[in-house]
Order: structure tokens, then C-alpha cells, then sequence
């Protein structure tokens, strides 16, 4: 479907525009009565939410690449049917290929409070066979209202059961990532993957940001708060059906490995992660289906 087919069905007058992007990467602008930001068709990634008179909560990096076939770095990136590497197959794209397909548009509203929502859908086809040998739907609706809400639905319409790690890969825009903190993580256990990947004890404090951090907090469904001191801003994080909470920043000698990420970026971010990794992966039988949600908003 073209843009003006786009516009044409679902295109919500003076709240929801789609346009071209770079590299001819489709996008949507919406704007709400609380809320605007944009969402990339490709890879379903939501790239922007920024309240009403206020500053964006997500950051996507200057040097990323707006190209088909690789990963747009920032916003908030959809990782499935698996997170990281593949378990067996190093070779196959890193945390799956759902950021790297293009989604079709399902629907869009804007409703009578003022929120403005799109859904939009991904179904299994040979090529992503050759990748994962299973057959799927999977849908994502975005809800740009006083806060940003993403409802991620994952079908399984095959014959035989799969399972699943996946994660919304959330890029937090913050001034200085040296003060901001993390909070509600406090005695979760992690496996530390700057450490070796060691299955850690949880820490009684909130999580402070001055080294390389890749934190997988295990067997943990509670909301989390982004305390960002230098802008004087909360962001709380709030998530169901989802069991790990999953915390990066490169920091200094790790961002400068990173091709699609300026040197000095890991500054101005830091992801927190909500999804369902490790030991806490989904098994979805034949004509069932896991829904995860997450909700974001400043306190």
C-alpha cells in the first residue's frame, strides 16, 4: 500500500498523517490531544513520544540507519521470536526479525477522549520460515494519549507449540545518564552480561548508571521508574505479562564499537527493557496467544 492509499483508509484528519521517510522508510505522525510522536512502519518502532509542552521520552541515535535490512537504533524496537543471539544459530539476525520486516497497517482511531491509536500486524510467511520454522501472527496497537501505551499481542496459528523470547527495547532519552537511576529493580536477582553473564543477587538501592550496565533482572513484573535528576523529569515504566526487565547502557568503550552510535550518545540514554527472556521465555501452543503490554508516562 502506498502513501496515499495510506492516507486515504487510514489516515485520521489533523491526527494521523503517513509519510515518506529516510531512505523511503514509511512513517506515521500522529498527533493527540496529550501527546505526538511518530511510529516507522518498518520494524512496527515506535521513534518518538513527546507530551504535550514537554520534551521526547525516547531518544534514537543520530548515526542510526534508516535502511532496509538493518535495525533502525533507538526508539523502542520490537525483539522477537528471540532476544540477543539466536540460541543455536549465530548467524541469523540479532534479537529476531520482527524490527527488521515491514508491518502492515491494521487500523487506526482517534477516540473520544482524545487518544489516538494504531495497530499494526505481522504474519509468518515463507521467507521468515527459513528463519523460524513456525507460523505466527503477531500484532502491535500504539496508543498515543496522556501517556504511550503499546499492547503487543503474539498469535500462534501453526500446528505445533513455540517458544518465544521477545522484548520492547525501550531507548529512555535522559540529560546525563551519570544521574539518573533506576528505580524498582531493588531485590531482583540479574544475570550480569557485563560481568560474564553471572546470575547475580538483587541490590537493595535503585540502579546508578556509572559504568557499562547489561542487567537481565529475572522473575519480575514490577513497574520501574527512570529518575532523571539533570532534567528534572520521572519516567515511569509500567508493564503486564511481561517477566524481564532488562537494563543497557554501553557506557564509554562499548559505544565506540557500536557503528550506528556516537561516542558520546550513551550519555543522553538509557533502555529499559520489558520482555520475557532467559528462563523467563513463552511457550504459546497452536491457537493461543501472549499479550504484553507496556505503558509509558512522565509522574
Amino acid at each position: 500500500m502506498n502513501i496515499i492509499e495510506l492516507n486515504n483508509r487510514f489516515g485520521v484528519d489533523g491526527h494521523l498523517v503517513f509519510s515518506e521517510g529516510q531512505n523511503g522508510l514509511v512513517m506515521a505522525e500522529i498527533t493527540s490531544k496529550y501527546s505526538s510522536g511518530k511510529i516507522s512502519l518498518y520494524g512496527a518502532q515506535v521513534l518518538s513520544f513527546i507530551p504535550k509542552g514537554g520534551k521526547d521520552l525516547l531518544l534514537v541515535s543520530e548515526k542510526s540507519s534508516f535502511e532496509k535490512s538493518k535495525p533502525i537504533r533507538g526508539g523502542i524496537p520490537l525483539c522477537f521470536p528471540w532476544f540477543g543471539g539466536h540460541p543455536s544459530k549465530p548467524e541469523l539476525p540479532m534479537h529476531g526479525f520482527a524490527r527488521l520486516s515491514d508491518w502492515e497497517v491494521v487500523l487506526s482511531h482517534k477516540a473520544d477522549d482524545g487518544s489516538v491509536r494504531i495497530k499494526l500486524g505481522l504474519s509468518w510467511n515463507e521467507q521468515s520460515k527459513k528463519l523460524w520454522p513456525f507460523e505466527f501472527h503477531t500484532e502491535l496497537e500504539v496508543i498515543f494519549g496522556k501517556n504511550l501505551e503499546l499492547n503487543w499481542l503474539i498469535d500462534n496459528t501453526g500446528n505445533s507449540l513455540f517458544e518465544v523470547t521477545s522484548a520492547m527495547h525501550t531507548y529512555f532519552a535522559v540529560e546525563d545518564v551519570a544521574k539518573a537511576r533506576v528505580e524498582g529493580v531493588e531485590g531482583v536477582s540479574f544475570y550480569d552480561s557485563a560481568n560474564g553473564g553471572v546470575l547475580t543477587a538483587g541490590e537493595s538501592h535503585p540502579l546508578i548508571i556509572n559504568q557499562e550496565v547489561n542487567r537481565l533482572y529475572v522473575d519480575t513484573t514490577s513497574a520501574c521508574k527512570v529518575v532523571d535528576t539533570a532534567m528534572n523529569r520521572t519516567i515511569l515504566v509500567m508493564k503486564s505479562g511481561s517477566s524481564s526487565t532488562i537494563i543497557w547502557n554501553p557506557w564509554i568503550e562499548t559505544s565506540k564499537k557500536i557503528a550506528d552510535l556516537g561516542d558520546e550518545e550513551y550519555k543522553q540514554f538509557l533502555c529499559v527493557e520489558s520482555g520475557n527472556v532467559k528462563n523467563n521465555f513463552v511457550v504459546i501452543e497452536p491457537g493461543q496467544a501472549h499479550f504484553t503490554t507496556l505503558m509509558i508516562g512522565c509522574e
